[in-house]
């Protein structure tokens, strides 16, 4: 191997340091955003249920205890043990049932000189406690409010005769740090980045292979980034573990006449005598969250927790409750944003492996003042067609569920080709849908382009007069927007009302019941569109006639040419570089061509007319919101197409000059 065989010029440093640096950032910036949301949101929600708990806990005190001394001193211990920013206990003075006789006074507020006081609606924090407590009924016990820093809970409680509030509020916190699975994956990319520069300078002919190294750093990346989410996941059942246990043991250590039942309905948990020591988990927090992760790699579904409440053995909490769904909170999105980023980054890296990342760099620096100019039109295009694109694709490999996004996989893909189960030509089987597609567009361009084509060449006629008139009409289906006119030839097609039927009555055949059949309903969607789509034909068409020179027709008429003959040697020919090009756009068009059939037939007879893209539409919005589903199907729509214009520009070499 030899060392130093050329520096790399500027343009290969430049190119090279993107094709790398550019796609771990992607993916980086990305996935840190999932992240740091999900950790932000967990937090968030492992507040709002310590929140729920102790305000729960709190009310049994409130209507346990007699003694208000006794109470206060009970509430100032709990504050203190649970690390509340506030707790107070407010009790209503009432002289009668309307709201404006009722006075409300702290009754219990540890630490703060407003106890004993009566709250008062020109103070921002009782003005706050009002509105909660308006909020709260005999049937609604509790409301709750945030803002950016903090959580605000209040809870009713009707004792006797008398009814008295918990005012709670928690401070809300994010990480502010990086996590250090991030930082783990940041310095791997640093390094690989780093490995990356000295192949580049001492190997040059190895920068690709050395390229591939700081790739790598994404994998332990996101791997990391699973890890931790689940991690934060698993914290919030932790902490309601947690949390039930200290609760458990103040109230042990009070002695409070409070029954072991009303205190485990402050969270979904159960308590188990008698529990032999070995099922016990030892009361530790990192080993509780450890043992959560643990068992939901080993049973995937449900778990067991068992957690000691007292010094004895045989006393124990045990929680038992689905766990995949609260540990792959958010999984779904990360992986989807992962693969989202890493696809970006892999073609990144194509267009650098075959050199046109090089070719770009030289480019943009040589003419910067171009890219500044056409700027704004990529960044629109990036944003508005290529990142949907990419999204979509990545959609496809995900199962959506009630909110919640699982990777699948291909198993999207396998159940598209398989048609579930179905019979291949029956209604909602791919196939069955594909081969109506496919009649669909060829019948539809066979019509667009004869039709067009024929009209073309009558407005050609130098003898036809108000040409421009003609023409006018003749753009007015093309120049309506589709919907409407959609709309409009759905009631003309009405079985009672419509007056298609009212003019074949005039020839004595009986009403039509056009949504009832395949052929009838087919037929009614294919004058639709046949309808909306002939005039872009005829514009081509005219559009393409007109640039024919007319000498050519001169000496055909010399050599005695006939209509047909010059119609087919000449004008045909030269009509083909701007037809072809139309054929395809409106084929593709056609394939596409949602508005007509959801709003004509909408599918009628049952699905049977309904097609690709329809079905796309179907499984995403109207059939359990199979959203990513529906994205293979969009996958697989744009396959064929993309399939179909590379076929048919090769074969029909329609971009080809013929003079």
């Amino acid at each position: 191997m030899k060392s130093l065989i050329r520096i790399p010029s500027r343009d290969e440093l430049i190119a090279s340091l993107i094709a790398i640096i550019l796609p771990l950032g992607i993916i980086m910036i990305s996935t840190l955003f999932v992240i740091r949301d999900s950790g932000e949101k967990n937090n968030e929600q492992s507040i709002e249920n310590r929140t729920e708990v102790f305000g729960r806990y709190a009310a049994l005190l409130v209507s346990t205890v007699e003694q208000p001394k006794e109470l206060s001193n009970l509430v100032r211990d709990y504050k203190n043990s649970v690390g509340l920013n506030t707790i107070a206990i407010i009790a209503e003075e009432t002289q009668g049932d309307l709201a404006f006789l009722k006075k409300r006074r702290y009754f219990v507020y540890p630490g703060s000189e407003k106890e004993g006081k009566v709250l008062v609606s020109d103070d921002k924090n009782d003005k706050r406690i009002f509105d909660l407590i308006s909020r709260t009924d005999s049937r609604n016990m509790s409301a709750k409010a945030k803002d950016e820093s903090m959580i605000y809970y209040v809870r009713r409680v009707d004792k006797g005769g008398q009814t008295m509030y918990i005012y709670l509020s928690e401070r809300l916190f994010s990480p502010n740090e990086l996590p250090v699975p991030v930082l783990n994956g940041l310095i791997a990319a640093l390094i690989s980045v780093f490995i990356f520069a000295i192949g580049l300078l001492f190997f040059h002919n190895f920068r690709h292979a050395f390229g591939l190294i700081a790739i790598v750093a994404f994998v332990l990346y996101s791997l990391s980034g699973k890890e931790l989410i689940k991690r934060w996941n698993a914290a919030l059942i932790k902490d309601d573990i947690v949390e039930l246990s200290l609760i458990t043991d103040f109230t042990k250590n009070k002695k409070l006449n409070i029954s072991q039942e009303e205190i485990y309905k402050t969270a979904p948990v159960k308590v188990i005598s008698k529990t032999a020591p070995s099922e016990i988990s030892p009361r530790d927090d990192r080993s509780l969250a450890n043992q959560i992760l643990k068992t939901y790699r080993d049973h995937d579904a449900k778990y067991s927790f068992f957690l000691p409440v007292s010094k004895t053995p045989y006393e124990a909490i045990r929680m038992d409750i689905p766990i995949k769904k609260i540990v792959e909170e958010g999984i779904g999105r990360y992986y989807l944003t992962l693969l989202f980023s890493a696809i970006i980054g892999l073609l990144i890296y194509i267009l650098y492996a075959i050199g046109y990342v090089e070719i770009f760099v030289n480019n943009l620096i040589t003419y910067s003042y171009a890219y500044r100019y056409i700027s704004p039109a990529v960044i629109s295009t990036i944003v508005l067609i290529f990142i949907p694109f990419i999204a979509g694709i990545g959609l496809s490999f995900f199962e959506h569920n009630h909110g919640e996004y699982t990777f699948v996989g291909l198993d999207n893909y396998i159940k598209i080709i398989t048609s579930e189960g179905r019979r291949l030509l029956e209604p909602l089987s791919f196939y069955y849908t594909f081969l109506v597609t496919i009649l669909w567009t060829a019948t539809n361009l066979a019509i667009h382009v004869s039709v067009g084509l024929f009209l073309a060449l009558i407005l050609k006629n130098p003898l036809l007069k108000l040409k421009e008139v003609y023409r006018v009409i003749l753009i007015l289906p093309w120049a309506i927007p589709n919907y409407i006119t959609a709309l409009i030839w759905k009631g003309m097609f009405h079985k009672q009302f419509g007056v298609i039927n009212e003019l074949i009555g005039y020839f004595g055949i009986e009403e039509i019941s056009w949504f009832s059949s395949f052929s009838t309903a087919f037929t009614a969607n294919l004058i639709t569109n046949s309808w909306l789509g002939f005039p872009f034909m005829m514009v081509i068409s005219l559009g393409a006639l007109q640039s024919i020179p007319q000498d050519i027709y001169e000496a055909a008429d010399i050599e005695g040419a006939s209509k047909w003959q010059k119609f087919r040697k000449i004008t045909l020919p030269l009509l083909k570089p701007a037809l072809f090009p139309a054929i395809i756009l409106g084929s593709i068009w056609t394939f596409n061509m949602f508005n007509i059939i959801y709003l004509v037939s909408g599918g009628e007879p049952s699905g049977a007319t309904d097609i690709l893209i329809v079905e796309a539409y179907r499984w995403a919005f109207e059939r359990g919101e199979r959203y990513g589903y529906a994205a293979a199907y969009s996958t697989i729509i744009f396959l064929i197409l993309l399939a179909y214009s590379l076929v048919t520009n090769k074969y029909s070499k329609a971009t080809e000059n013929i003079y």
